[in-house]
This record gives C-alpha cells, structure tokens and sequence, in this order.
C-alpha cells in the first residue's frame, strides 16, 4: 500500500466522481470503504438517488461493515435529489449515532475536491484535517468527536437545502455539545 495513492473500492469503478479527481494518483482495490485516505482513515460514498433506490438498509449495512477499524469515518453525500430534507434528516442523524463525520456535496466534483483534501491531508491530525475543507463544505456536517472534538460545527434544524453556503438565521442554528455559540457563529459566518 501506497500512502501517497487514494485507493478506491472497485465498487466505486463508473463512479462520476473519480473522473474529477485530478490532484492525487488514485488505484482501485478490493476493500470494505469506498475511499481509503490513509490506514485509519477512509470514507463512505452515497448518492441520495442511490439511497432512495436501495432504502436506509444499504447503508446501515456498508456502516456496520466498517466496524470500529478506523479512526476517522466520513460518509461522504452526494445531494442529488431536490426532494432530500427527510433523508438528510436521518442520515444526519445515522451519523452521528454511529461516529461518522457527514459530508454535503452538490455536484461530483464538488465530491472529487472533497476526497482529494482529505487526502492531501492525511498525515495532519483529524482535526487539521477539516479544518482545511471550506466552511461550505462543512455547512450542514454534523460533528462527531472524533473529527471536530470542542470546535463542531452546526446542524440547520429546518431544513437542508443545497445552494452554495448557507447563511440562516441565529435562531434556526442548533449547536452540538462542545460547540460554543461564539465558536459556531464564527465558522458559519454569522
């Protein structure tokens, strides 16, 4: 195993998003994660129009095959569906239950940046890690410990709605234990 090669699952080949990932050599290999970023570091892939075609089994499933094996666990979504507040509900709520840190992408090569920054910041601590994803690409992750410790980031309770950054009113915010209001604020740029 190479450290400086993204290694792919081979259930991922045809996936669009690999055809975006130009800043790191990437090679497939037959694994449980869709993305290995490093030994203790991997990530899930997940199309909303994927999840409504197989159901919430699939990927409580591809969650549990992953056990607790590595340390750093992204689920990585690709918001492709107009129709996504109920489903972005409950896989923000799966992730959190389960320890993994969510992802919201837009588009495919939205997706590709994402995996390519993780990557690129493999050897950094979890936290150095996403500190140096966007603050859009972090608008409606909901934190587990494991990634943004005391510095987590916000969950919109009305509804997720993907257009760029998100700017919403204070009062719509609710914030994650460990999360101060100053700290929240201060990353969705209130």
């Amino acid at each position: 195993m190479y450290t400086h090669v993204l290694y792919v699952s081979t259930r991922q080949r045809g996936n669009k998003v690999l055809e975006y990932i130009r800043n790191v050599p990437f090679d497939y290999a037959t694994m449980v994660p869709d993305y290995l970023m490093a030994y203790d570091k991997c990530a899930l892939f997940l199309s909303l129009k994927y999840h409504r075609l197989k159901g919430p089994d699939y990927i409580q499933t591809r969650i549990q095959e992953l056990r607790n094996n590595f340390k750093v666990r992204v689920l990585l979504v690709l918001v492709d569906i107009s129709d996504n507040e109920a489903i972005l509900s409950y896989l923000n709520h799966l992730a959190v239950l389960q320890d993994f840190s969510l992802l919201l992408a837009f588009s495919e090569e939205e997706a590709a940046r994402y995996l390519e920054t993780l990557k690129v910041s493999e050897s950094r601590n979890p936290r150095e890690s996403f500190q140096s994803i966007p603050v859009c690409a972090a608008n409606l992750s909901c934190a587990s410990d494991n990634i943004f410790g005391n510095t987590g980031i916000y969950v919109h309770s009305k509804g997720f709605r993907g257009e760029g950054c998100y700017h919403y009113p204070k009062k719509g915010k609710r914030y994650l234990s460990g999360t101060g209001r100053r700290r929240a604020c201060s990353r969705a740029q209130c």
